[in-house]
Order: C-alpha cells, then sequence, then structure tokens
C-alpha cells in the first residue's frame, strides 16, 4: 500500500478513535469479527470511517497495572531468557508490545521504514475479561512441564489467567499474512513469477532486519504468520517478545541482545525454508519435508532456480532447525551464536 495513503488512513481512523469513549468503543467493538485467539491475545476486525482495523486485545495483569509498574517495560516477572524464544512464550509484557508498535509505527510515518502495520490507537479497559489459551496445551500443568516448572513463567501464565483488563491496540488491516501470501503466489504455477516473488521477498527482509538492527529492535518470533503481507510489501507484526535496547533491560537482557543481533536474519533462513516447502509439499509432516530436503531425499521435485533460492538459506535453516528442537526439549540449550554467526556472514 502506498504510504501517503497508510497515513491518510492513520489520521482518520487516529482522530475517530480518539473521540470516543469507552462505552461508544466498546459498542464498535461488539460488531467486530472475529479473528484469532492465542496464547498472547485475542482479536478482531472492525471497522472505522469505512476503513478495514485489526484490534487486538493484550491481556493486562495487576502486577502490571500497578502505579509503579504502569507503562514500564521492565522485565517485571523476573521470566528467564529463554522464555523469549517463539516456542509457546505467552510473552514478557504487555507495555512492551505497546512499545514496540509505538516505535515502529513512528518509523513508518517518519518514513524511516515502511515494513510494519501502523498503530492508530491504543486504550486501556478495564473488567474486559480475558482467558489465556492454553488450548494447544491442553492444560496449565502441561504447559508449565513443556517450560520444565520454571517458578517465574507460572507466576506469569497465573497472572495471565487472572486478568482482567486489557490494552487494545488498533492497527492498520491487511488480508493476508506473508505464508498466505506466499502459497498463494507459488501454487498458481508460474515459475519465473514465483521467481521474482522469492528475490523480492529476499531483498525486503534483508532491507528491513538490516534497519532493526541498526536500531537494536529483534523481534524473536518472525514466522510467516507473524507477517503481513501485501503485493507491494512485507510488514512485521505481533510483537509479543520483540526486544530493544530502548526497553528497561537488566544486564541480562542486554547480554542477551547482544548475543542475538542476527537471531531474526537466522530464523529467517528456516522460516523461508518452511513457507516454500510447505506451498510445494504441504503442511503436514513439516519435520519429515525439512529432513528430507537437508539430505537430499525430498519425494517432491522442485524447479531448479527454486532450489538455488533454498540453498542459500538451507545451512542456517538446518542449524535454527536443530536449535529449536533441541531447546524444547532442554530449555538450557545454548544459542549456537557463533557458528550461526560464521554462516550467515
Amino acid at each position: 500500500m502506498i504510504l501517503s495513503k497508510r497515513t491518510q488512513n492513520y489520521t482518520t481512523v487516529s482522530n475517530t478513535l480518539a473521540c470516543m469513549s469507552n462505552p461508544q468503543l466498546q459498542q464498535v467493538l461488539s460488531t467486530g469479527k472475529a479473528m484469532h485467539t492465542g496464547i498472547g491475545g485475542a482479536s478482531i476486525q472492525i471497522e472505522v470511517e469505512n476503513i478495514p482495523v485489526f484490534v487486538k486485545k493484550v491481556p493486562l495483569t495487576v502486577l502490571e497495572l500497578e502505579p509503579e509498574n504502569f507503562m514500564s517495560t521492565a522485565n517485571l516477572f523476573n521470566l528467564p531468557m529463554f522464555y523469549q524464544y517463539g516456542i509457546g512464550s505467552a510473552g514478557f509484557n504487555a507495555w512492551r508490545e505497546l512499545a514496540a508498535h509505538t516505535m515502529t509505527t513512528n518509523w513508518v510515518i517518519s518514513g524511516q521504514c515502511p515494513n510494519f502495520p501502523i498503530l492508530y490507537s491504543w486504550r486501556v479497559i478495564p473488567n474486559s475479561l480475558n482467558q489465556t489459551d492454553l488450548s494447544y496445551w491442553g492444560s496449565i500443568e502441561t504447559y508449565l512441564d513443556y517450560w520444565e516448572n520454571n517458578e517465574y513463567i507460572k507466576n506469569r501464565v497465573e497472572s495471565l489467567s487472572k486478568a482482567n483488563s486489557s490494552i487494545l491496540l488498533f492497527l492498520e488491516h491487511f488480508p493476508k499474512n506473508l505464508y498466505q501470501q506466499l502459497k498463494d503466489t507459488l501454487s498458481r504455477g508460474n515459475e519465473l513469477r514465483s521467481i521474482e516473488y522469492l528475490e523480492q521477498l529476499n531483498q525486503s527482509f534483508e532491507t528491513v532486519l538490516k534497519f532493526m538492527q541498526d536500531n537494536n529492535f529483534l523481534h524473536m518470533d518472525a514466522h510467516f504468520r507473524n507477517i503481513l503481507a501485501d503485493e507491494d510489501n512485507i510488514y512485521l507484526s505481533d510483537f509479543g517478545l520483540a526486544l530493544s535496547k530502548n526497553f528497561d533491560l537488566s544486564q541480562t537482557e542486554l547480554n542477551f541482545m547482544n548475543s542475538h543481533k542476527l537471531y531474526d536474519s537466522c530464523s529467517y533462513s528456516v522460516n523461508f525454508l518452511h513457507g516454500v516447502l510447505t506451498s510445494y509439499a504441504g503442511a503436514d509432516n513439516w519435520d519429515k519435508t525439512l529432513n528430507e530436503y537437508f539430505s537430499n531425499k525430498l519425494l517432491i521435485i522442485l524447479p531448479d532456480n527454486i532450489q538455488s533460492v533454498l540453498s542459500k538459506h538451507a545451512l542456517v535453516a538446518e542449524q535454527m532447525h536443530r536449535f529449536y528442537k533441541e531447546i524444547q526439549k532442554d530449555k538450557s540449550t545454548p544459542y549456537p551464536v557463533f557458528s550461526l554467526t560464521k554462516e550467515i556472514k
């Protein structure tokens, strides 16, 4: 979407929402279309002045609402650093997600980087009952067992389950995520267009990830369903695990950021392979498909040019995939920073 149109929509929607009382806003929200419910919150789609708006409800815990913690971007729950990885984390802090969207929105409307959805407005809504969605895990006990029964994670999740207030994030709406856009493009069977799109995708990511690195900003969960897309560009969203050196970080967190400077670039490689391979081979048995690819035993035949594009990411993707598998079993698994840095540079 052209930036001038995006900023025009921002002015219209932001001004309208700013003039609504909470009861008026609740009336608009009641007409919304449910979109998604997950461990990080729920979302709906509404219209404001005939402009589609994506609304994410992020749970606010009692601890985050205490006067001394209001708007704080500190690690309020003293969560361990392995909870930063996008392998089932419920996030560190609702205020961090808001701060990340505020920063990225400023980058968009100032013309520095267009690759994020614009935050039109936000509002704290009290007594808006939330229920942490742990359906994937079956129960809170199963979830905590997966996280090795860490007491700080337990406190975080139990606090989320009791939260009855939330931050509403009113965001620019894009109809597709990148996984859908990629699959649609590759499924058309036009090899030339597929190659052009993949090369454009790689270039777009190289540009935005470089910008994020230069601005000391990490996404930490940039799989293709957390990235929005249209025919023109990509837009990184869902900042539940985002980190910025502008946050109120401990020394441990600063050390983590320094060792993970290239993390988003490395995770892009495995997410890129996932998006392309599942577009051709289907999403079932993803691990099996990826292992077959790494061992040159893939049953489907990929066009040579597609294979060439994938091969540029293969070594980093293989290491990242192995890391993800291992850390899901053992949370003390070290991030392979040195070997990954060697491969990606």
